[in-house]
């Protein structure tokens, strides 16, 4: 009788452990997505052009490929995304709902894709920046919206300092750039302007 308890005790140990093994692969992958950008691409390009036909075209691609992406998406969303009228297809109020947020994804995954080979190239993914709270904020906005164009991606992370706040900032390394009302000694610097207090 010990015997069979021990066995039985054993065999639900195994059943458990069974059991938690798919529950945690059941949480990880509803967190995980379960569609491709290409799915995204695929309707997106239906819905910009109006239907599969065109899409295809757009796409290079045939037009069973790309109904078949755009049929597996709604499959694994279990979501109807498109009503197909003849040979026009139309978004849902799901589709009408998630198409924009499919937009910006696939622009991300662009932006991402680019910053990647820009921080490959050399540029810095991020940029700490430590102003001077007496550099005029109206200069210090545009020169970032300048920036902004040419930057690649790389984010810049802004401080404001008051007194010596910006000379420790690099004196610490915690500054890649400054602008500040004296250079520290040991560093290199240019002029920018020269700011009147009143």
């Amino acid at each position: 009788m010990a015997d069979a308890t021990l066995k039985d005790y054993g065999y639900l140990s195994s059943i458990k452990k069974r059991k938690i093994s798919v529950l945690f692969i059941y949480i990880f992958d509803m967190n995980s997505p379960r569609v491709t950008l290409d799915q995204w691409r695929a309707l997106l390009a239906v819905v910009d052009e109006g239907g599969f036909a065109r899409a295809a075209t757009a796409l290079h691609r045939s037009q069973s490929s790309v109904s078949h992406a755009v049929q597996r998406l709604q499959t694994q969303l279990g979501v109807t995304l498109l009503a197909v009228h003849g040979r026009k297809a139309e978004l849902t109020a799901a589709g009408t709902a998630v198409v924009e947020r499919a937009r910006a994804l696939i622009r991300a995954a662009g932006e991402l894709e680019a910053l990647a080979r820009h921080v490959d190239e050399g540029w810095e993914a991020e940029v700490r920046l430590v102003v001077d709270a007496a550099f005029p904020s109206a200069l210090l906005m545009q020169a970032l919206r300048d920036f902004l164009p040419l930057s690649r991606g790389t984010r810049v992370q802004l401080i404001e300092e008051v007194l010596s706040g910006v000379k420790e900032a690099l004196i610490a390394g915690e500054a890649d750039l400054a602008v500040a009302a004296q250079v520290p000694a040991g560093r290199l610097g240019e002029p920018l302007l020269a700011v009147e207090f009143v």
